[in-house]
């Protein structure tokens, strides 16, 4: 990959513990930079491990009937990911430490939105652990009106589905605490 391509997001950035890449609609690496802890490039493993996610959360959308989605938040215990469509099937990852700020990453029906939501959930698990980002604590669909939440305990999945004024930062707290109670 040309320097300019790995060093796309580079200025926005700065000297903040994230980096960002942009993956194409196959999951290969286009442009950015992801170093793991050994300091080697991690982006083709990630892409690979991401390839149909945008697939899946985009086929999953008009079932949780909350708009187009906008951004696939996870946390897990050593950092924030935040996945976002690009053009052309695309989609950009940007993955910050876990001491940087959220901000900076940030009935039948309902049965049925709550499965989907444990899938997606899943599948964001299976793909942060193959790509070596860890497991999932909290997730968050972003969506045009509102955001639905995930935390897994074991095998129970806790889904909020929430409006976009409500307080994000009570329920991810309420939330990760309900999770300790198994």
């Amino acid at each position: 990959m040309p320097d300019d391509a790995r060093l796309l997001f580079a200025d926005l950035l700065g000297d903040a513990d994230c980096t960002a890449i942009l993956l194409d609609g196959r999951g290969a690496q286009v442009a950015g930079s992801y170093l793991d802890a050994s300091g080697a490039e991690a982006g083709a493993r990630i892409g690979s491990a991401l390839s149909g996610m945008r697939t899946e959360v985009t086929r999953a959308m008009p079932h949780l009937e909350v708009g187009e989605w906008r951004a696939l938040v996870i946390e897990t215990w050593d950092s924030t990911i935040a996945i976002a469509p690009g053009a052309d099937e695309s989609i950009v990852l940007l993955a910050a430490s876990s001491q940087e700020p959220v901000g900076r990453v940030d009935e039948p029906g309902r049965r049925h939105m709550a499965a989907l939501a444990a899938y997606l959930y899943s599948r964001a698990g299976r793909a942060s652990a193959a790509a070596g980002l860890g497991n999932p604590a909290f997730m968050r669909l972003e969506a045009d009106s509102g955001q639905l939440c995930v935390v897994g305990a074991g095998e129970v999945v806790l889904v909020t589905l929430i409006d976009s004024g409500a307080n994000l930062g009570r329920i991810r707290l309420d939330m990760l605490a309900g999770r300790k109670i198994q």
